[in-house]
């Protein structure tokens, strides 16, 4: 582990005669915690003044639109008028107190904008809608309008007012956000641009609109503020976008007056770099080399970056000149305070599930964070210590109740936790197992570190009573015993040759070389790939119309992807009546018919226990939280967890 003093990491980096304080940059990230005209709140102003404090170098504020007809987001952040300056202004001498530098994402949505948000037709350099998948009913399926080329210099003179506003403001810099399928990038690719004028064509031509934006940028802030560009970097998988072109186009943006590259990488024509904990840390880092070798200008790079190791080997690769996180400083706002301080054990992990911030993005609601309760809520939910300290116990050392224990501590209870198990976890230890979570590894440290430091006393493999309970005379209890597998009502279900998913996973039963696998959740489908990775022939069977439906939308998308490549059948739509030592019966609408397998694995979800709960309810103050009340994602449970430790 590499001691922080000597750190590349937190060493200062001039840009454009604006000096970093380190070279940790928070990424610009949605979080719909505008107004719906675009005003800055205080609870954003409070959410970006919490990232300050932690101790990154320099925010990037989220993409903010410069005219409402680019507005993607119902609450996203604008700049597109004169009014909007005086709360930002007020944001970035907050900021500069903390000793942050501080720049703002220049962003118009084109073809991804929708009147049902905007009031306006949505616009694109041509008449060609996007046949993506699409997440929000806000977002639009007609085809855009065909900008004329007067409304493209009228667009150009839109950012160029932005420009205006945000010096103004007194921002340190401005990103033009030219990926993410927004307006500049459907310019820029082929396969959204089928112009014959002077916007349409040759590269030179398609990057001209981006060009001309920061030309007008450089003319309006001159050597006041940088100017960095989210630029995509890749190949682009449906052509019209090669390694040629994107050499071009970076050196006319130098030329242009850029002074940073921020590359983003097109991994689908569905997705891009929102990657989940699937994708390996810093993968993407080889698109970024390449890129070096085309370009003079510094480098910031951050895609599934969430480790101050793996930044900094970055960094001393040569990969990158500053180090872009977004998702990891909204999960621990203090990573880069306790990174310089050589405190990386309590750093809390971002894990990449994508399940508070992106989703919500996508579909327009305001942003969360499955680890970290406090994200926009950053001075109602701050932790403050209590006046009269007492004596808590917390049963069940899942992550409901590991956080319930943290917080607790943290405000100066005397905690005592309580697991049957022989470690803690809970639920969290079965979710490690599948293939590509490792990730959720680093909870269980994070918990274990934080209650042992904050002495929380720990009791492991005892399993309490109510005689228990009475006799340690508690002040609270906090109840998080969890759930238990549902056993479905299927005749032949006790059989010998069916096992639940949770002993699967865990490697209890022995499982023949074929199985079928009941239900098509988040835990069927991952022990599917679980077994599909053992060489064992899966089916899945869900009676719903779709699969994984409990997953956040991206994580399903390639865990779907992966299923299938690995040859694993899916049949929806289908009930099953029973199961035999043959195999399982089912019916769909059309017949009744045996599936054959030798194994049947039932993933059908999972019920609460009451253990305790009734028998104690008006004995003593208690609360029960978890899966214990019904069953929880791990954003719900460490959520409600954090809740009730704060109530106490």
């Amino acid at each position: 582990m590499r001691n922080s003093t000597d750190m590349i990491l937190f060493q200062p980096f001039s840009l454009k005669g604006i000096e970093l304080k380190n070279r940790l940059v928070m990424f610009a990230a949605g979080t719909s915690f505008a107004t719906p005209n675009g005003y800055l709140t205080e609870r954003l102003m409070n959410y970006y003044l919490r990232r300050a404090e932690g101790g990154v170098g320099l925010i990037i504020v989220e993409g903010t639109y410069v005219e409402p007809a680019g507005k993607i987001n119902p609450y996203g952040l604008g700049l597109y008028e004169d009014n909007q300056i005086i709360k930002l202004k007020e944001l970035t001498k907050r900021v500069h107190e903390y000793g942050a530098k501080i720049a703002i994402q220049a962003v118009h949505g084109g073809r991804e904008t929708s009147p049902k948000i905007t009031g306006f037709p949505s616009i694109a350099p041509s008449e060609i809608g996007d046949s993506r998948r699409r997440l929000s009913d806000f977002l639009p399926s007609e085809k855009p309008k065909a900008l004329t080329i007067e409304e493209i210099e009228n667009l150009v003179g839109k950012f160029e007012e932005f420009a205006r506003r945000a010096k103004e403001a007194e921002f340190d810099g401005i990103e033009l956000l030219c990926g993410h399928r927004t307006l500049p990038e459907q310019f820029l690719f082929s396969d959204s641009n089928h112009r014959q004028d002077k916007y349409g064509g040759n590269i030179e031509n398609r990057t001209r609109f981006i060009c001309e934006i920061v030309k007008k940028f450089r003319r309006i802030v001159e050597n006041d503020l940088f100017i960095s560009i989210r630029l995509p970097v890749n190949e682009y998988p449906q052509g019209g976008y090669t390694k040629n072109e994107i050499k071009a186009v970076l050196k006319m943006l130098e030329a242009a007056g850029a002074d940073l590259i921020n590359p983003t990488v097109v991994i689908s024509t569905k997705w891009v770099n929102l990657l989940p904990m699937a994708f390996p840390r810093g993968a993407l880092s080889i698109f970024i080399q390449q890129i070096k070798q085309y370009s003079k200008l510094p480098i910031l790079f951050g895609i599934r970056v969430n480790d101050p190791h793996l930044a900094e080997k970055l960094l001393r690769d040569k990969k990158a000149d500053l180090i872009g996180m977004a998702r990891p400083l909204i999960c621990d706002p203090d990573l880069p305070r306790k990174a310089t301080e050589g405190r990386f054990e309590d750093i809390r992990m971002c894990i990449a599930c994508n399940r508070g911030c992106v989703e919500r993005v996508y579909l327009h609601e305001p942003i969360t964070c499955t680890l970290n309760v406090e994200v926009g809520r950053e001075d109602e939910l701050k932790i403050r210590s209590v006046q009269s300290p007492k004596k808590i116990i917390v049963i069940g050392g899942g992550p409901a109740g590991m956080e319930a224990a943290r917080v607790a501590s943290l405000r100066g209870h005397s905690v005592y936790l309580y697991e049957k198990a022989d470690r803690l976890g809970g639920k969290l230890n079965l979710a490690r197992v599948p293939p590509h979570k490792e990730e959720i590894e680093n909870i269980l440290k994070y918990y274990q570190i934080q209650l042992e430091k904050l002495g929380v006393k720990v009791y492991l493999g005892i399993e309490v009573d109510e005689k228990m309970i009475q006799e340690m005379k508690p002040d609270f209890v906090i109840m998080s015993a969890g759930g238990e597998a549902i056993l479905p009502e299927i005749p032949g279900v006790r059989g010998k040759n069916v096992l639940f998913a949770n002993d699967v996973l865990l490697e209890k039963g022995q499982v023949g070389n074929r199985v079928v696998i009941i239900g098509g959740g988040l835990v069927g489908l991952e022990t599917a790939e679980f077994l599909a990775d053992r060489g064992k022939e899966v089916i899945v069977v869900e009676m719903l119309g779709k699969i994984g439906q409990d997953l956040e939308h991206i994580s399903r998308m390639y865990l779907k992807q992966r299923i299938n490549q690995k040859g694993v059948k899916i049949i929806t739509r289908t009930t099953v009546k029973g199961i035999d030592l043959n195999g399982v019966i089912v019916q769909d609408d059309a017949k009744s018919y045996l599936i054959p397998s030798d194994t049947v694995v039932i993933a059908t979800g999972s019920k609460p226990k009451d253990i305790l709960v009734s028998s104690l309810k008006g004995k003593i103050p208690l609360k029960a939280i978890g899966d214990c009340v019904k069953c929880r994602t791990i954003l719900e449970a460490v959520h409600e967890g954090s809740l009730a430790a704060r109530q106490i």
